[in-house]
């Protein structure tokens, strides 16, 4: 085998690592970014059911409210 042809196949099979080394990276960051919009779903959903939960316990208040005033009791 020629130093040429070997020269040549090394310098291919380096490429090919550092097209494989790239691929790798690509797919950690794309792994990554949806982790992350995982994380952040899960935070809106989180904070969505705070809401609710929120809007329930004013709406608690307030007809406990409502019905002090119909039996004539000071809010």
């Amino acid at each position: 085998m020629r130093t040429e042809d070997k020269e040549e196949e090394e310098e291919e099979e380096e490429e090919e690592e550092d097209e494989e080394e790239e691929e790798e990276e690509e797919d950690k960051e794309e792994e990554d970014k949806e982790e992350q919009d995982k994380e952040e779903e899960v935070e809106e959903e989180e904070e969505e059911e705070d809401m609710e939960e929120q809007d329930k316990e004013e709406e608690v208040e307030e007809e406990e409210e409502e019905d002090k005033e119909e039996k004539g009791e000071e809010p």
